[in-house]
């Protein structure tokens, strides 16, 4: 009985060392994707203060990428039942991911390295030589022309 009990002493510090770690892990990344972002969105022309409240983040990231503040709302589909929560975060990382990389002037390998490994390829983004490449005039534009279709003789294309 006492080898038992001593196993499971043993099993549940190791376990609350597995926490500790992985708590430590999500901190030092959430500090340093919010190091990235203010730095992204001063590159950006943003104010740098705007990475640290969340929700105002996302809306401010989505601005300077040329996507609508809206889409944001796609994220509350996981209450939906039939919708697992992880495929709602992956199905918008992804076209983020694609706009943050051409903002940027990045190649397909860099968005593939944002969606798999996002706080050092947004770390490398925000200390590296990279400049912002869509302005404030064009970012309206860049989701019109997505939008837009050449057939449409209503909407023109620039």
């Amino acid at each position: 009985m006492e080898e038992i009990e001593m196993f499971f002493g043993i099993f549940f510090i190791f376990i609350m060392i597995y926490v500790v770690i992985m708590l430590a892990f999500m901190l030092a990344s959430l500090v340093l994707r919010i190091i990235a972002r203010w730095k992204i969105f001063v590159k950006a022309g943003e104010e740098g203060w705007k990475a640290i409240v969340p929700i105002y983040s996302s809306i401010t990231l989505y601005k300077i990428i040329g996507l609508s503040p809206w889409l944001l709302f796609i994220y509350l589909a996981w209450f939906i039942p039939f919708i697992p929560a992880w495929t709602v975060t992956l199905g918008m990382s992804i076209p983020v991911s694609i706009k943050l990389a051409k903002a940027f002037n990045k190649n397909e390998g860099y968005v593939v390295g944002l969606i798999f490994l996002p706080v050092i390829f947004e770390m490398i983004l925000a200390f590296g030589k990279s400049e912002y490449g869509l302005k404030n005039e064009n970012k309206a534009e860049v989701i019109s022309e997505e939008i837009a279709d050449e057939s449409n003789p209503k909407i023109e294309n620039k």
